[in-house]
């Protein structure tokens, strides 16, 4: 036990000019402290067994890369050895930090098999070299990092009761719940955006007239002819742009205001939002809710804003 000193900063009031303000004051405490051994005696162990765990890392690499140079270029055999016995360290990693969860059993399970593997390669290598005896020993090294680690784990691990451990469980499930939906949410979240730009691309539509076999110049061609067939309100009028067949070289029909109550026209367009917009304007119509109801007659899925923010780009751009 000993005695020291801690500064620290305490609010308190002070008053000037009568008015109060909140200040910072320097206080020094004096702080009895104890020396904890049980945690001091945990953190020895963790220093010691890592530093076990990297020795018997260094010895299998040696020993099972002077094996595999036996059959590979040194470099190659090295770095299969480092793979090969990295793998029995990662699991144990795996199940400390696992060590409240069912599945712990996996990774611990799992690096004493490869732990096996890695004495054998181990033992295998000194025998060929310098003896078995050599390899025992340097295969027991593996063993009793191992070893250590675990020991470490029961000394660090919390035991709990079968009440508290249901309640971890309960809490572990609900936090990857969680998670899950919220990967889920990204994704969903994607594929929205995708499809929003889609839409504005004219992409969809277009996949959707293809699909159906009809495309946008067939139903103009398919209109067209149906006008020119009805006996009702046509201007029959010969067009100096008309092929001589009746039907100009644009799909455009005007529709007599005597018969119709008023001015209408029907103008079949294709392509993209973005290429709606220009081709609306193209024919003098600038105001943007007549430009809105010009590319909705053509396009009914199309979003108001987007139609709007497509005329104010096009003026910018200087085209209209």
């Amino acid at each position: 036990m000993r005695i020291k000193t801690v500064r620290t900063t305490v609010p308190t009031e002070v008053t000037r000019d009568g008015e109060t303000f909140t200040v910072n004051k320097h206080v020094d405490r004096r702080v009895i402290t104890v020396f904890d051994v049980h945690r001091a005696v945990r953190r020895a162990v963790t220093a010691a067994t890592v530093l076990v765990v990297g020795i018997a890392l260094a010895w299998s690499v040696t020993s099972i890369g002077a094996l595999l140079g036996l059959a590979a270029p040194t470099w190659v055999a090295y770095l299969a050895a480092g793979a090969f016995d990295l793998s029995w360290a990662v699991l144990m990693a795996a199940e400390w930090s696992m060590q409240y969860d069912d599945r712990a059993k996996i990774p611990r399970v799992a690096g004493w098999l490869a732990l096996a593997v890695s004495m054998t390669a181990i033992a295998t290598e000194g025998q060929l070299h310098a003896g078995l005896w050599i390899g025992i020993i340097g295969a027991v090294i593996s063993l009793l990092a191992k070893g250590l680690w675990t020991v470490m784990m029961m000394i660090t691990a919390h035991p709990l009761s079968d009440e508290s451990y249901q309640i971890v469980q309960q809490k572990r499930s609900r936090a990857g719940e969680e998670l899950a939906l919220t990967v889920v949410d990204r994704e969903l979240i994607r594929i929205r955006q995708e499809t929003a730009a889609l839409w504005e691309s004219g992409s969809l539509t277009a996949v959707a007239w293809d699909a159906e076999g009809i495309t946008r110049k067939a139903l103009a061609e398919t209109l067209a002819d149906a006008i020119d067939e009805s006996p009702e309100g046509i201007d029959e009028a010969p067009d100096p742009e008309s092929d001589g067949s009746g039907i100009r070289a644009d799909p455009i029909r005007q529709i007599d205001p005597d018969q119709s109550g008023g001015s209408e026209h029907f103008v079949p367009r294709s392509g993209s939002i973005k290429e709606l917009v220009q081709s609306v304007m193209a024919d003098g119509i600038t105001d943007p809710a007549a430009v809105v109801a010009e590319v909705q007659a053509d396009r009914p899925d199309a979003n108001p804003e987007t139609i709007k923010r497509m005329v104010r780009l096009h003026r910018v751009n200087g085209s209209g």
